[in-house]
């Protein structure tokens, strides 16, 4: 069956959650001693994540013409990404290790992240170590005053991915500040949404518009209890925090690949450049490409939720219609 569609031992919108009967002891005995740590913690870190965002972001518009992370609000960008991150990501057992080296916006004007299968992905901004920090795009969905606060304090912009005037406005907007050297780097995730790592999902084509070098960045999750993995169809998000806050440590691996630059062909055509790193991507972790998008996970769930239709078959008769 052709990759465009979803077959049935490849479905990366699922995640069946498995507890063996050992791991409730675990549960229970962190329910009283870890889980409680992480939680005061990770309030402690939360907060502390809000007061910086809301220093830096005091004053600014909602969206910046021109990068206005200067000065004291620069200084206090590395001390959220770098100290308070990191204070988050420690408390949450989060441990990482990186392969590869980062490169500055004069060799990569872009960094783009995958797979992208849960919230804990974010947990890595401490690893990155430009500064100024890169700047991301992000879903209106993301507006409330403690997500603005954070990712605003990076120079982001929010996006409504149901306005196409909204959609519009981003592309012109990251090609303007990719070419701009005041700008850092774009840093984003092209699937542009989350699934369980079974295969590299189609990117979109955002960050390869303004035909620049991009440089693929992997992560590697490698516990043998996987219970952070959060996509359309699996445990709830409250569970998936819940039994992550149970596991001792969280492990993953960053690898930061060789720039890819694009050829003459690829800058017309930047599907045809975001195809190329994807496989680059996919092969350096040994996981095939699928030609699947959020609508894809999106009819598969609503298909499986409302009809009881296997995923496969929803996908098929979403892509038919």
């Amino acid at each position: 069956m052709s990759s465009h569609y979803l077959h049935e031992s490849v479905n990366p919108f699922r995640f069946d959650l498995e507890i063996p009967w050992y791991r409730y002891i675990q549960i229970f005995f962190a329910t009283f001693t870890l889980v409680p740590f992480r939680i005061a913690a990770s309030v402690l870190a939360a907060s502390s994540i809000y007061l910086a965002g809301l220093a830096i972001t005091i004053g600014l518009p909602h969206q910046a013409d021109e990068f206005d992370i200067v000065g004291f609000r620069q200084k206090l960008q590395i001390f959220l990404t770098r100290i308070c991150y990191g204070f988050w990501r420690l408390c949450l057992g989060v441990r990482v290790t990186t392969k590869g080296k980062p490169v500055s916006k004069k060799e990569a004007q872009v960094i783009v992240l995958g797979p992208h299968s849960t919230v804990y992905d974010t947990m890595i901004a401490d690893q990155i170590p430009q500064s100024p920090f890169p700047w991301t795009v992000v879903g209106s969905a993301y507006g409330n005053d403690f997500c603005y606060r954070m990712f605003r304090s990076l120079g982001s912009i929010f996006v409504d991915r149901t306005d196409r005037s909204s959609t519009s406005n981003a592309i012109g907007v990251i090609k303007s500040r990719v070419a701009d050297p005041k700008w850092p780097q774009l840093m984003i995730w092209p699937e542009g949404t989350t699934h369980n790592r079974l295969g590299m999902m189609k990117f979109k084509n955002g960050a390869f518009n303004p035909g620049a070098v991009v440089q693929p960045l992997t992560l590697k999750w490698t516990n043998n209890w996987d219970t952070f993995t959060w996509c359309f169809m699996g445990p709830s998000f409250v569970q998936m925090i819940y039994l992550t806050l149970c596991q001792f440590t969280i492990n993953v691996e960053i690898n930061f690949l060789d720039p890819v630059a694009p050829t003459e062909e690829e800058k017309a055509d930047p599907s045809i450049f975001a195809e190329r790193v994807r496989k680059i991507m996919a092969d350096s972790l040994e996981i095939p490409t699928l030609d699947l998008t959020r609508d894809d996970g999106t009819c598969t769930h609503e298909g499986d939720t409302y009809l009881g239709l296997p995923g496969h078959v929803a996908n098929i008769r979403h892509r038919v219609l």
